[in-house]
């Protein structure tokens, strides 16, 4: 039984460490996005107030989330999506598909 017991530890464990790296993976290319937009997306006037990459199921999603003293409307984000977009498919560093 001890052995059944410590092979269910080292399980755990390893799921454990699996877990934190994916989640550093998501942190880091949160930031290498928001380094890599955010000049360009001041440059329209909103400043990026986060951003996020994860996985939700079987999808994995970014959230570029803007702001900006006057309100936003969806031509305002049309517009920033679509300096966005680009930049994010030069680089090409997410290897996963994902949603924006």
């Amino acid at each position: 039984m001890q052995m059944y017991n410590q092979t269910l530890s080292e399980v755990i464990n390893n799921e454990n460490t699996k877990l934190e790296i994916v989640e550093r993976y998501e942190e880091i290319s949160a930031s290498k996005i928001r380094n890599l937009i955010e000049e360009e997306v001041l440059r329209l006037g909103v400043s990026i107030d986060s951003v996020e990459y994860v996985k939700e199921g079987q999808n994995y999603f970014l959230r570029i989330v803007i702001d900006r003293d006057e309100p936003i409307d969806i031509d305002k984000c049309v517009e920033v999506t679509n300096v966005i977009n680009p930049l994010l498919d030069d680089i090409d560093f997410i290897d996963d598909s994902y949603i924006l």
